[in-house]
This record gives structure tokens, sequence and C-alpha cells, in this order.
């Protein structure tokens, strides 16, 4: 007997009758076969399934989704779907349905907020609750066990259920929001200060709306959080997957209040609004800590605030999930493995030369060197690494701290950027004598790395002598799984990139998954030069940046423009993406 999967259905809940229609309708709909679930969903062919099968045949311990996600095949969210349809586990859309206050209240706020879980309704000793993960075991048992009631999990966006949580809560316009749960570690407020505008700001709607907005943005993975002032309004903008996001507006009248919130968790002057002010603060959201980087500006409609999210958790990524090849892992791996020499990483500001760097010190520092940063200012506190922050206004620059560094007998170094010759000087000596160097530059490519060191004022035979490789990277969106389809992109972008005009590509309209936006989460496009002994001596002789790029490309090197192309035509990203990080014109050549 054959067994037929059924198509995927999301319900729309709007009552708690919605949510027993759906419980009903994913009963009646259970399938039993896994393989059988993902073909009706488009998610794999039957040859991939029959090819899966047969491999599983030499691995007999292995499930076969399990195989499919290791091999790439699916997603792991795509798993996650296929098995609620497996199972019985309805998946909805959350909308605007909030749920009764006596079922919200059976999880406290924070086990929500840190489980990412919505309890919807409960029936007799049964308790409907929203997951990202309704497949999760552990978190199940950790649900039935707070509650002590039977849990009958349905599948939701994260996104969604994150919204949905502080509607449910109350929490979005902070009425009754326990805004103990976000706290910052040493708030400590200046001697100097307006007593009105202080007043208001330690006023508690301010501080559950600045609060709020904290954990929104930490909880949907927000890199950063806008407070943009305009004549009659502030607009509250996160900066999501590298886009920015407009999440809201709030009375101008609050502005100098929330400014001044803010002004207090970083430790920063409330009564100065003329001048530029920079703060730091750490905050925790349950047992989670966050770094918040921040900076205030005047404008003419006001104070303009922008809060850099660092959150270690998701921002420090191992070496194997940054994107690269599994040959230039390898070798990236074997450059680190030495005792000396200098690895660059260059790129624009909010291309990831940052992440880049952390991991490839959690790479070397497996080995137990001292390692030794100098970084302005330090991004990511990380146990086991001195980490030094440089403070120019009292003369300590990145070429006097390296000067004491390596009186401090260092093996691994890492530069946060090579801005002078000094700095530069510095890391070429720290490379030539036994130091492991890691550092970046502000360059677009990475042939124009090693000639910017030249007209920095490096003789090129150091240079010759020390940098191993050069990385030049920029971060792509990735496209949402589940509503990117085939797309036929602009004229201009084809004849760009050189693509044939019958050569279709993806792009994606927004859904529930994705939170509207079409992307879900970025990837690195890049290009990794390696210099080996021939290209030593072509350096070291003097060598423009196109004759670098030329030998390099003569080499094998793939350029950052070709790798993002690719990436288009694999569907993981758009052809637009691509178009909007390349690096140079492929001039007719597909």
């Amino acid at each position: 007997m054959t067994e037929t999967a059924h198509p995927a259905r999301v319900t729309r809940i709007g009552s708690e009758a919605d949510i027993n229609h759906a419980l009903h309708d994913a009963r009646t709909a259970r399938v039993q076969r896994l393989g059988a679930v993902l073909i009706q969903r488009g998610t794999i062919s039957r040859e991939q399934l029959e090819q899966a099968l047969e491999a599983l045949k030499h691995h007999p311990a292995m499930h076969l989704g399990d195989w499919l996600v290791e091999k790439k095949v699916i997603t792991s969210g795509q798993l996650e779907e296929a098995l609620c349809s497996q199972l019985g586990i309805p998946q909805v859309n959350l909308g605007g349905f909030i749920p009764p206050a006596q079922v919200a209240h059976l999880i406290p706020y924070e086990m929500a907020l840190r489980l990412n879980v919505l309890p919807l309704a409960r029936r007799n000793s049964v308790l409907v609750v929203a997951c990202a993960k309704p497949t999760d075991q552990e978190l199940l048992s950790i649900l039935r066990f707070y509650t002590g009631l039977g849990i009958e999990p349905v599948l939701a966006s994260p996104h969604q259920i994150t919204i949905a949580i502080n509607h449910a809560y109350h929490v979005e316009e902070g009425t009754e929001a326990p805004a103990h749960y976000l706290r910052a570690e040493d708030e400590h407020l200046q001697q100097e200060r307006e007593p009105e505008i202080e007043n208001q700001a330690s006023s508690a709607p301010v501080v559950r709306l600045v609060n709020t907005l904290l954990m929104q943005a930490i909880s949907r993975g927000a890199s950063d959080i806008h407070f943009l002032p305009r004549r009659e309004n502030v607009t509250v903008r996160f900066r999501l997957d590298g886009a920015l996001q407009t999440i809201r507006s709030i009375e101008k009248a609050q502005l100098q209040a929330v400014v001044a919130r803010i002004k207090i968790l970083g430790r920063m002057n409330i009564a100065e609004h003329r001048l530029p002010q920079d703060g730091h603060a750490r905050v925790h959201m349950g047992k989670q800590e966050v770094d918040l980087r921040i900076s205030v500006m005047p404008t003419s409609n006001g104070e303009s605030v922008v809060i850099r999210i660092l959150n270690k958790e998701m921002g420090l990524k191992p070496l194997g999930q940054l994107g690269f090849s599994k040959q230039d892992e390898r070798t990236i791996r074997n450059l680190i493995a030495r005792a000396q020499g200098m690895i660059l990483v260059t790129g624009p500001t909010g291309s990831g030369k940052t992440t880049t760097l952390y991991s490839l010190l959690q790479e070397v520092k497996a080995a137990d060197p001292h390692i030794i940063t100098v970084e302005d200012p330090v991004e990511y506190d990380m146990d086991g690494i001195d980490q030094v922050q440089v403070h120019a206004g009292i003369g300590y620059t990145f070429g006097r701290a390296l000067r004491n560094i390596l009186r401090h007998d260092p093996d691994v170094i890492m530069i946060g950027e090579m801005r002078d010759l000094e700095t530069a000087e510095s890391g070429v000596k720290a490379a030539l004598t036994g130091h492991l160097v890691f550092s970046t530059l502000h360059t677009n490519d990475a042939p124009s790395a090693v000639t910017r060191l030249v007209d920095m004022g490096v003789a090129p035979y150091l240079v010759s002598s020390t940098v191993m490789a050069v990385l030049a990277q920029r971060l792509v969106r990735i496209l949402c799984s589940h509503c990117k389809h085939r797309h036929q992109p602009d004229t201009l972008v084809r004849e760009a990139l050189a693509v044939d005009k019958d050569e279709t590509f993806w792009h994606s309209t927004g859904c529930d998954h994705c939170d509207q936006t079409g992307f879900v989460g970025r990837t690195m496009a890049y290009e990794l030069i390696v210099v080996d002994s021939g290209m030593s001596n072509q350096i070291a002789r003097g060598i423009t940046t196109e004759e670098l790029r030329a030998l390099a490309v003569k080499n094998g090197m793939r350029t950052l423009t070709r790798h993002a192309l690719e990436m288009a035509r694999a569907g993981i990203t758009s052809l637009e993406e691509a178009y909007r990080v390349r690096l140079e014109d492929l001039g007719g050549v597909s």
C-alpha cells in the first residue's frame, strides 16, 4: 500500500476554534513516511530520495532527515516542517492572535522569550503551545515539567512568536512589562543632569519602552537599533540581515527622555546635547549576555542614536560556518597552523571582517597559545585572550600598543585595523619575528590590500616576506527557501554580470517564515589570495593591483564577483544581491 503525503496547510489563527480546527486537520492528514512528505512538499525530488536511501544502506544508524540536512540537500527548517507534517503537528500563522491572559501566564514572560514559545489555549489538562521547534522533545519536557500539563505543540515562525509574545505579555507599549528582565551592569548616573529629563528617563514607561525595544532587537537577531528623529516623530529601525527595517515610531515628545535613558545605560553625560557621544553597556536577557555600543549624534531634528548589538552567541561563529568552500577552509586551517606570518582580511564596514577574525582566533585558541588583541573598540569579550583597547585621546594608539605588546611575549596578535604606517610596520615586524598576525584593511578587493601596504610606506620585500594570504569579503543575504521563486532579473543587472538572457535566477517575495523580508540570514561572498613563492617574488619586485589580480586568477583564485554569481545561480541568493556586492565587471564572459 502506497502512503500519500498531503500538501502543507498553514492555518491562520484568529480564535481558539481555529486552533482546534488546525489540530484536527493535521491529525487527519498524518502520514508515516518522511520521504513521501518531502517529495509532496517539493522539498526534494524522487531521484534525490532514492539516492539518499541508497546511501543510507551504508549508514544504518543514521536517519533520513539527518542525512539530508548533513549533505545540505534540505535545511534544518525544512526538515522541521516535514517532521511536523509527518507527525500531525499543525503549522499556524499567528497573525494578530493574542491568547487569554490566564493562558499566557501559564508560562512566564522571561521563559517564553528565552525558549521562543507562546501558550495559545488550554484544553482541560493539555496546553497548546506555539513553538519554532515543536519536535524538540527536550523543549517539550521542560514545558511539561514547569506547567504540570500535557503539551500539544504547533509550528509557528520564530519571528511571529517573538512579536506575539510581546503583544501577549503587554510589552509593546510598555504598559505592564517586567522591566527587570533586562538589566544593565553598573548603571552609573552622571553628576551633571537636567532634573526634569532625568526624572522622565527614570520613569517606568520610558524604562520599559527602551528595554522592550532592546529585547525585541536581541531576540530577532538585529545587529543595530536606530532612533532617527524626524520633524513630527521618531522612527525606530532595526538592521536585520544587513537591511534596515522600520519597526515603529514614537512621539517626538518622548525623544529627550528616551535618549537620556540610553545615555544613562551607556554612562554618558545626559546634559550634553551639542556634541556627539559614545558609550558602552552590557545587558543580560535571562542568561544571555549582550554588549551594546552606543553612538549619540546631534541633528537638526534632535539627537540621533544608533546602538550596535554585539551578541556573542550569534556573532561568534566557527570557521566552518562562515561560508568557505571545503578547499579554502583547509587552506586557511593550514595557514593559521603556522608559527609566523600575516593574514589580512579586507572589506568595507559591515562586511563581516571582525566575525572572520574572531573565528580565526577561536581556531588557534584551541592550541592554547598566548593571544593578544589590539582593538578599537573591543567588540567581543573572549575568555583566555588578552584584549587591549586603544585610546587615541590619551595617545594610546595602535602603534604604541603594539610596541608594548611585543614585549609581552605573545604567540598570536590580532590588530583591529592597520590605519597608518606605524601600525603596519609594527604588524610586519611582529610577523617577521615569529608571531602569527591577523589584521584588517579597508580596501575593496584582495589584491588592493597588498599594494595598499606598499602605498602606506611598507617596503615591498617586507610585504612579500610576511603576508601569507589576503581575504576580501562581503555579506550577501540568503533567500528564504519558503517563498523564493524563479525570477527574470533586470536587464542592467544581467549585462553588468554578463549572464545569458535565457538564464533564470531566484527571487523571494516575503512570507511569515522570513518576517516578510524574503531573506533569512547572511553568508559570505569572498576572494582569497594565497601568496606562494612565485607571487612573493613578484610582490618584492613591485607589482600593480591589476597585475596581482591577473596573477592570482591564473593561480586559481575565484573572484568575489564570481563567487557571488555562483551563489545566485545556485539559488542561495538573488542576482540583485550579487550585483550589489560585485567588485568588477565580468567583461561579457559568463
